[in-house]
């Protein structure tokens, strides 16, 4: 057993406290990024069962899920206008900038094959030659 001194004794305590102040931060933080992910899976989740859940509902599941998923709606001149949520904005968002992508993806590939056909088609290599080998020796 080691004897130590009060000032020494003091500096491991006070160390100690800040050990565990910054693991209890840590866990902290966890357990609330934890939530957040949990709260992010139940999102999508509904978001990509909405449909369904709207059509099979009954009227107060509807209007549920209606407060659910709107700020607000305002019907105006006939037409609905609407907020979405945070997250369902978030959502809408994201899937308009992956159909972006997906345009310029097809119109690349639209090109690219357009070119292929092009050298293609001024190729010899395609001239039918019959019962002869396309690759004479």
């Amino acid at each position: 057993m080691r004897i130590c001194h009060k000032n020494e004794y003091k500096n491991q305590k006070n160390e100690l406290l800040k050990e565990k102040q910054s693991l209890l931060e840590s866990i902290g933080s966890l357990k609330s990024s934890g939530i957040k992910t949990q709260f992010n899976r139940d999102i999508f989740l509904l978001a990509s069962k909405c449909l369904t859940l709207f059509e099979c509902g009954t009227v107060d599941e509807r209007k549920s899920l209606i407060r659910g998923i709107f700020e607000s709606l305002i019907l105006k001149d006939g037409v609905i206008e609407y907020k979405l949520k945070k997250p369902f904005e978030i959502i809408r968002d994201g899937m308009e900038q992956i159909k972006e992508l997906e345009k310029e993806r097809f119109e690349c590939l639209r090109m690219a094959t357009e070119k292929e056909e092009l050298s293609l088609s001024n190729s010899s290599v395609l001239v039918w030659q019959g019962r002869q080998e396309s690759n004479p020796r």
